[in-house]
């Protein structure tokens, strides 16, 4: 079997355990698949959601870049990310996190509304 069924399985694996709430085991399996496959940028996508899920959201960035840096137009990443940095309080990362996020993806509402409560914490209220 070669890599790539390999990262499948595993990757896959992570995915039904992060649905099962086996976050420990997700988080194995998803680190797993990244070693098999270090250019998946869902894997790490996933990986960043259980961070944001157990709120560690330090661990949750590093996953959401190499993300990012793999698929720059994926606008979840960036928009989790900006999540991410939003509850550590990194408000211009934030910001331009959601902005990204809304140029890749303008129909999503979320990332407005977001970038507008982080505009507010940045006491730019005209703009929020």
């Amino acid at each position: 079997m070669d890599n790539q069924n390999k990262w499948q399985i595993y990757h896959q694996l992570g995915v039904t355990q992060q649905e099962e709430g086996d976050w420990d085991g997700a988080i194995k399996s998803f680190e797993t698949a990244l070693e098999l496959n270090p250019q998946s940028f869902w894997s790490y996508h996933k990986l960043g959601e259980i961070f944001l899920k157990l709120e560690q959201w330090q661990n949750a960035i590093i996953p959401y870049e190499k993300a990012i840096k793999i698929n720059p137009d994926f606008s979840w990443s960036y928009y989790s990310l900006g999540d991410a940095l939003f509850k550590l309080e990194e408000w211009e990362k934030a910001a331009q996190a959601y902005e990204k996020s809304i140029q890749l993806n303008p129909d999503f509402w979320g990332s407005y509304h977001n970038l507008g409560d982080t505009l507010f914490q940045l006491n730019q209220h005209e703009d929020a």
